[in-house]
């Protein structure tokens, strides 16, 4: 497993103030600073990701676009 946490979910520059704003989605579902995600591999062009428990078990998977993991600030 390729164990990486999330650092932070940036948001687009300049704040265009969208609707639906890609940020707030994604935080949303999980990806918010301190959460541990296994970015698995990319397939049809999405990126499959797990977030992961305090133990590294799969609690959720997600299929992202590039521009949704592109927003991800991983360590």
């Amino acid at each position: 497993m390729n164990i990486q946490e999330v650092v932070d979910v940036t948001e687009n520059n300049p704040c265009d103030r969208c609707d639906p704003c890609i940020r707030l989605r994604l935080m949303e579902m999980g990806f918010i600073q301190g959460q541990k995600i296994n970015v698995r591999h990319k397939r049809f062009g999405l990126y499959i990701v797990d977030t992961l428990s305090d133990k590294e078990e799969i609690v959720s998977t997600y299929a992202l676009r590039p521009e949704e993991l592109d927003r991800i600030c991983l360590k």
